[in-house]
């Protein structure tokens, strides 16, 4: 018989050995789409009921059931993969940029800093007076103007000396304190954390009542007719085995399909072998 000491201590190695196993058990996947696996979140509410029902499309690949939704690191998942914020699964091919392009761009920007800073001490008439004056004349703008709306402040114009007319500040509405808020800003984080949060009890509703989903880094779609999810699934079938084109599609299948331009067909682009 084996000493106690030795007993004990080959016990006390066996436990350890378990409790081990078990967190490395427990360890998150692999995400796919990731380079990086993202930190764990330390008091973030995750829902995760798997979901049976329901046709998800994400970055362009047919994802088949079961479905994990998901909410936590202040981003929605679904079967470990982060669809908001959105991620990329294609390169941009690298183009290069004229140098009067890129010289209007620089200009256009501070233009717009300057006017935003203006507006913290002026009001708009003035701004827009005093921005005039600090960029006219000048060799490569030929006019500024503004247009103007009671309930919105005087967009910029812009018009260069080469012909190329912009809009500078699009528009922008005057809350109720007088604060002026550009619609072109970003909301709140707050605000952003919380609409991921409600885009992920959303898609898992939609599941659930067995709706085709689309998720992309540029759109999200979604169909709850059994006969629109068919012609549309059926298009992007036809479409990757090269029997169609969406040129070529009739006006009942165009109408449901993202339009052309969209980056949803870069990332089919990717993914399309998987759909022959």
């Amino acid at each position: 018989m084996l000493p106690l000491k030795r007993l004990v201590a080959l016990l006390i190695i066996f436990l350890v050995s378990s409790m081990a196993l078990c967190v490395y058990a427990q360890e998150p996947p692999a995400y796919m789409y990731l380079k990086e696996q993202p930190k764990k979140a330390e008091s973030d509410s995750t829902f995760s009921d798997t979901i049976y029902t329901g046709t998800v499309i994400l970055y362009g690949e047919l994802v088949p059931p079961p479905y994990i939704v998901e909410f936590k690191n202040d981003t929605a998942w679904i079967n470990h993969i982060p669809f908001n914020p959105p991620i990329q699964i294609w390169t941009e091919p690298k183009q290069e940029v004229p140098e009067s392009y890129r010289g209007r761009s620089e200009l256009e920007h501070r233009l717009y800093q300057d006017f935003i800073h203006l507006l913290e001490s002026h009001d708009e008439a003035i701004a827009c007076t005093l921005l005039v004056h600090r960029y006219l004349p000048d060799t490569s703008i030929s006019r500024i103007s503004f247009g103007n709306n009671k309930r919105y402040i005087p967009s910029v114009h812009l018009v260069f000396t080469d012909g190329h007319v912009a809009n500078l500040t699009a528009a922008a509405e005057k809350l109720p304190s007088g604060k002026i808020q550009f619609l072109s800003q970003p909301a709140p984080k707050e605000d952003m954390i919380e609409a991921r949060r409600q885009w992920a009890g959303t898609l898992s509703r939609h599941l659930v009542q067995g709706r085709l989903d689309i998720l992309s880094a540029c759109i999200g779609l979604s169909f709850i007719s059994i006969k629109e999810q068919q012609i549309f699934l059926d298009a992007l079938r036809r479409i990757a085995r090269g029997e169609t084109t969406v040129a070529n599609l009739s006006r009942e299948e165009k109408h449901l399909l993202p339009h052309e331009g969209s980056c949803f067909w870069k990332e089919f682009q990717v993914q399309k072998d998987k759909w022959r």
